[in-house]
């Protein structure tokens, strides 16, 4: 024992650094700066500068300055600023000097009414910031000297952290009772009864603390029960008085801190706020908690508050963190969690220099990943392995024989020995870190801050200890390789994340928005949606995450895919059936992933109608649909079982999307084309406008009755008039009633209660009608109508009587308007209506015309629409030069031209026309192949684009999935002879565009 400084020298063997010489660079500044801190503490008063001259002369006090100069930066400023209190220090020894700063601590809030200065939150920020400073120097002279070990280290430091907080809190509760916010039941201690607690986890949970920590807290409040008198609501309440508390403990100050602070194991931190509720926290981990928030809760320790709320609410979480099978599951969320740090921190074998000694492969974190696994695995049938301390679960686990004696003592050998090195590590500059040095010179200045002197021991010694551990982990918990882990949800899941290692993996799979792609993916793995809350679901989804990114980044927009993804999981009602139909069926994760990301219309339908995935996996569903007779019958039956009108449309819009979608799929995955798929389109709305028509009469009848002998007729024109239907098309249509003759001087009215003329019944009728296909109900529209078609276009009625329509189209009717009727076909109303609706049309486009005045018209009309929509790349295949346009005009134009004299060229379908004009030698053979071969081929690559895309689009915004579809839809080696293709068909059929249209035009 010292003679001098018996508290602080108590034994020669105690004190590590006696005798240990130290090498410097430059010994003179050390002894300059030991001087000037002589100088420091005579300038505080003679006493003090006695007792610093004492300690000083002696070879242990000046070796122990020497030390801390040399090696620590962070030790040396407090010495400084702190001087007095050191030499107290000397005087009563670093345990003492804790203890009397902790009681000060306390008093500072303990008696309100002993101290104006107690309720002021600044005084209090103040006194625990110079309180944490001389704990902190306290602690270091104990650790230094080998008063006290370093267990023993880690446990004052969390006593100090439980004070600091629960100091803090006392404080902040007295200042909300005052406020009135709260009634506090004993203001003397304000924490009981109070309704909100604090959980430490991590090292503080365990009373582990190392000397830099940050430190891990969750705060919770009774919801039910808390003494809350405000006008809002406990939560606003005890969420600002959390983020106080979090200002009192971890705001910089020109003091310093007291503690980083992390509350990011509540649950779901990113959408969650600072204070949760005990209810909702219960329901969250009853039904989403992972297994690393099972781990993460085995250190739960309440530190500040309600201890009895707190303590209730651990026994009924009790359930959630010790289950009572053997958990060998979590094996792989623990693992998960450590490959998560080594991807993070780029570590993955045991190094020296350079190495991190708490996250490196046999590191602090393996030790305790070591203990926590079998806690999970075990703890769940053996109460006495549920321990908080790291060495305590350790020993736990050799009395129940599930450790040998030897792998204990070893375990905690190496565990507060490296747990030593991590807190020399930190003592340097107050710095968080876990590095070991990069050099050697680094090296040997670490081994004689710890004593040791000799760097080569130390070097072996760590050497030995992490291959030793990492070893251990191995065997137990095996390499990654040995576990259902996978790369996806190592980044994503977990609770420690690296937003540059997320982005980086990303932008590689193909993702233009990282981050917020991330945030969702984050989402999924933390249960937010129904779909992902159950462990199985989860599991599910973790397994095909790696598959499901690819396929996502691999779709025409990846970023669009996986919002659709997002927006299909949200609106799932469970996870595990959907989850593991795509992990049996890799092709339809495919499918999927395509369809989110190139065909929004089909996207919106799956999402809305999950069941769809189901049937996709149908032997019949890539198959062709059945006739047209069939799918009529079809909905009929369906109708069958509607109670009402809007009943009736739900009914329409379910089955025409079911089978919209079933073709749009087949589209997608190459089973067919659009050329093929144009007239089942077609007949799909031309079913339901004959289902719906009658249902809307009878319902319109029965206030408006009937007109006798008169009916509504409708006529299909543009891409529904020609059968060229894309998923994506509205439909042109045009409506016409039957004359109604006059009787005694007086046009017949309708026979209902409220009597309509006809032109009134009709329109009425007509807009219902419409409203029937377009209006938005629970599942939608099913069509966009266009009616501008009809006589005098938007400024004419919208049901016309045929006669009306008779006259306008012979006398009124612009060449365009009868160009459209070349492709008029009644698709509903009755028989004998159609019959004469289409005999008036055929009438009209049987007229004489003049050959160079309708090329004329044609021509302009052309221009006009060529300056107005120019089509300036070759993927605007409906308005560039050579395209769709231009292959229908010379169609419509050679019709109008030719039918007065052969009437047998009209059909309202272009392919089917071109044939007609070969066959009947309006056109060379060769010339109508090569117009009806560029009318399919600008039809296929039409409708597959439509599918993926709204409006006109690039080759730039093509994934590689579509431009191999359409490579292949365009029957092309490659994309670039696509191209070609594409460019020599614009060519063929602009040319024939100029010798029949032009040419003739410019004869005038």
């Amino acid at each position: 024992m010292h003679k001098l400084f018996p508290h602080f020298f108590p034994t020669e063997s105690q004190n590590l650094l006696v005798h240990q010489p130290v090498d410097h660079p430059d010994p003179g500044s050390i002894a300059q700066t030991v001087a000037d801190w002589r100088a420091h503490a005579h300038n505080l008063n003679q006493e003090q500068g006695a007792l610093a001259d004492a300690f000083t002369d002696t070879p242990e006090g000046r070796h122990f300055l020497e030390t801390i100069f040399r090696y620590s930066p962070y030790l040396t400023r407090i010495l400084f600023a702190e001087t007095a209190f050191f030499l107290n220090i000397l005087e009563h020894g670093p345990a003492r000097s804790q203890a009397v700063l902790l009681n000060e601590l306390k008093a500072t809030v303990a008696n309100p009414q002993a101290s104006n200065k107690s309720d002021d939150p600044n005084a209090l920020k103040y006194a625990l910031r110079i309180a944490k400073r001389r704990y902190a120097l306290a602690v270091a002279c104990g650790d230094v000297t080998g008063i006290q070990n370093v267990e023993e280290t880690a446990f004052s430091l969390s006593h100090f952290a439980d004070i600091a907080l629960s100091t803090s809190l006392d404080h902040l509760l007295r200042h909300y009772h005052q406020k009135g916010e709260l009634v506090l039941p004993d203001l003397s201690h304000p924490a009981r009864g109070c309704g909100y607690f604090l959980l430490a986890l991590g090292k503080l949970g365990g009373q582990e603390l190392n000397y830099s920590s940050d430190i891990d807290l969750i705060a919770f409040f009774d919801g039910a029960d808390a003494p809350y008198c405000g006008k809002k609501t406990p939560q606003d309440c005890f969420v600002k008085l959390t983020q106080s508390l979090i200002g009192l403990i971890e705001h910089y100050t020109e003091d310093g801190y007291v503690f980083r602070t992390d509350f990011r194991l509540r649950p779901d931190p990113a959408s969650t706020p600072v204070a949760l509720s005990t209810q909702a926290a219960e329901r969250y981990y009853e039904s989403t908690g992972l297994n690393w928030e099972r781990a993460a809760f085995i250190k739960a320790r309440p530190v500040a508050g309600d201890m009895e709320k707190a303590a209730a609410f651990i026994e009924r979480l009790r359930p959630f963190i010790w289950r009572r099978y053997l958990d060998f599951a979590a094996i792989d969320d623990i693992h998960a969690i450590k490959e998560q740090i080594n991807l993070h921190r780029g570590q993955n074998q045991v190094a020296l220099y350079g190495q991190n000694i708490k996250t490196g492969p046999g590191g602090i974190r393996d030790i305790e990943f070591l203990a926590q696994t079998r806690q999970l695995i075990w703890g769940g049938r053996k109460p006495f392995i549920r321990q908080r301390s790291t060495c305590d679960v350790y020993k736990a686990l050799a009395e129940e024989n599930l450790i040998s004696a030897e792998t204990r003592d070893q375990m905690i050998d190496c565990y507060w020995r490296l747990r030593q090195v991590e807190h020399r590590l930190q003592m340097i500059d107050d710095q968080q870190t876990h590095n070991l040095p990069h050099h050697s010179e680094g090296m040997a200045a670490l081994a004689a801050f710890l004593g040791d002197g000799d760097a080569q021991t130390l070097e072996k010694e760590l050497l030995s200890m992490m291959t030793w551990v990492d070893a251990q982990y191995t065997t137990t918990v095996g390499r990654a390789e040995d576990h259902q882990v996978n790369q996806a949800s190592v980044i994503f899941g977990g609770p420690e994340t690296d937003e540059a290692v997320q982005a980086a993996y990303l932008s590689s799979l193909g993702f233009a928005k990282p981050k917020d792609a991330a945030r969702l993916i984050a989402n999924w793995l933390a249960g937010k949606y129904a779909a992902t809350r159950g462990e199985r679901s989860r599991r599910l989804l973790e397994s095909l995450l790696p598959n499901l990114l690819t396929a996502l980044g691999s779709a025409a927009d990846p970023d669009r895919a996986l919002i659709g993804i997002d927006t299909f999981f949200s609106e799932l009602p469970g996870g595990v059936q959907i989850f593991s139909l795509l992990k049996s069926s890799p092709d339809l994760l495919d499918t999927l992933a395509e369809i989110m990301g190139s065909a929004p219309r089909l996207a919106r339908r799956l999402s809305r109608r999950p069941i769809l995935l189901d049937a996709m996996l149908s032997d019949d569903f890539f198959s062709a649909p059945p006739p047209a007779p069939i799918l009529e019958q079809e909905l009929a039956d369906l109708l069958k079982r509607s109670k009402d009108m809007e009943d009736s449309l739900n009914i329409t819009r379910h089955w025409a999307k079911d089978r919209k979608f079933q073709l749009g799929v087949g589209i997608l995955r190459n089973r067919a084309d659009a050329e093929e798929t144009a007239p089942i389109f077609s007949d799909i709305a031309d079913i339901l406008v004959r289902a719906l028509q009658p249902r809307v009469e009878e319902g319109f009848g029965i206030r408006h009755g009937v007109i006798p002998a008169a009916g509504l007729a409708v006529v299909a024109l543009g891409k529904l008039g020609g059968q060229e239907l894309t998923v994506a098309s509205d439909i042109d249509l045009v409506m016409i009633h039957s004359d109604c003759d006059e009787m005694d001087g007086k046009t017949s009215l309708s026979n209902g209660d409220k009597a309509l003329q006809p032109s009134v019944y009709f329109t009425r009728l007509g807009q219902r009608l419409v409203n029937a296909i377009s209006a938005q109900t629970s599942e939608g529209e099913l069509y966009e109508v266009d009616l501008r078609l009809r006589p005098s276009g938007s400024q004419g009625p919208l049901v016309c009587s045929l006669n009306a329509f008779s006259n306008y189209q012979k006398s009124a009717a612009w060449t365009w308007e009868h160009m459209a009727l070349t492709r008029a076909r009644t698709i509903s109303g009755p028989a004998d209506l159609c019959r004469r609706i289409n005999q008036t049309i055929r009438d009209i486009l049987t007229c004489r015309r003049d050959p160079v005045s309708l090329a004329t018209n044609v021509l302009s009309m052309r221009q006009r629409m060529a300056k107005n929509r120019p089509g300036p790349s070759l993927w605007h295949i409906k308005d560039m030069p050579g395209g769709l346009v231009d292959v229908e005009f010379i169609c419509q134009y050679l019709q109008l031209r030719y039918a007065d004299q052969k009437p047998e060229i009209l059909h309202h379908n272009t392919v089917a026309c071109y044939q007609a004009l070969a066959k009947n030698r309006v056109l060379p053979a060769h010339v109508a192949e090569e117009l009806g071969r560029a009318a399919r081929f600008w039809h296929r690559l039409q409708g597959l684009i439509r599918l993926c895309f709204k409006d006109n689009t690039g080759r730039e915004d093509f994934s590689r999935h579509l431009t191999e579809m359409l490579t292949k839809a365009g029957k092309a080696e490659n994309f670039d002879a696509l191209e070609n293709k594409m460019r020599g068909m614009a060519t063929t059929v602009r040319g024939h565009f100029e010798t029949l249209i032009s040419e003739t035009a410019a004869k005038k």
